[in-house]
């Protein structure tokens, strides 16, 4: 059983790379047919909690209570809606390819913006962290 749980695992998370990659391709095929970033995110958001809400009430899991729902109402309410907004506003803005990519090197942008500007040192496997994540984004010769 362990090993069926590892596959399942690993097309589960498979399954999240592919559709995270495709919801700036979705979103922009939806912008075509006259969506807006609200009505895409309305959409998107809506059908994410109905199926969480059915995967809860399936494996009998109790609603958060108090502090903790409060702190993941916020979290979701104010941080995840509002980078989210931020992401698919951008896509109308500029490239998918632009906007991923900006979308993935803001962090090491940040930790490299923080040596500098806040003179936070900078450990070994912080480097080579931020060197993978800066040469990968680098465009290779055509």
């Amino acid at each position: 059983m362990t090993r069926w749980y590892r596959l399942a695992g690993m097309a589960l998370v498979v399954l999240s790379a592919v559709s995270f990659g495709a919801l700036p391709i979705l979103a922009r095929v939806a912008y075509r047919a006259g969506a807006d970033p609200q009505t895409v995110l309305l959409v998107r958001f809506v059908l994410a909690a109905a199926v969480l809400v059915a995967a809860m009430a399936r494996r009998g899991v109790a609603w958060p209570r108090g502090r903790t729902l409060v702190g993941l109402l916020l979290l979701g309410a104010v941080g995840n809606v509002g980078q989210a907004f931020c992401y698919y506003t951008a896509l109308t803005l500029a490239s998918v390819s632009l906007v991923a990519m900006l979308l993935y090197l803001y962090p090491a942008l940040v930790h490299l913006l923080a040596a500098v500007l806040l003179r936070e040192r900078l450990h070994r496997d912080q480097l080579v962290a931020l060197g993978l994540a800066l040469g990968g984004s680098c465009p290779g010769r055509r």
